[in-house]
């Protein structure tokens, strides 16, 4: 299954339609929302573009496309206050560490079976 949770010609995680799929600048209404009130991908996990932006442990090494220098943490996924343009699967970007806005958050995720301890 592509990285997306979708096939890998769309432009978000789960298809093309943003607005059925994530909070974004145009219809958020300038504010978070309820994790799962859009649909999900085809992996059945929500807001994976728009809402927040998400903490990643990428590292910024791995990026040979431009120079974004040695230090920082990427961030990717868009949210409720910006345009569809950054809600994409391929838009990151990279800030600096212990960075807070109310934009910007992670994924806690588990695997069936798993229990918090």
């Amino acid at each position: 299954m592509p990285p997306g949770g979708g096939d890998d010609q769309s432009r978000y995680a789960g298809g093309d339609s943003l607005d059925s799929l994530g909070w974004h600048l145009g219809n958020s209404d300038f504010t978070t929302h309820p994790v799962a009130e859009k649909s999900p991908n085809a992996n059945g996990i929500y807001d994976m573009c728009g809402n927040v932006q998400e903490w990643c442990r990428d590292a910024v090494g791995c990026f040979k496309d431009r120079d974004m220098g040695a230090r920082g943490k990427v961030i990717r996924g868009g949210s409720w206050n910006q345009g569809p343009e950054r809600c994409t699967l391929d838009h990151r970007r990279i800030v600096q560490e212990g960075l807070r806005y109310s934009n910007l958050g992670f994924r806690v995720a588990m695997r069936p079976g798993d229990t918090l301890a």
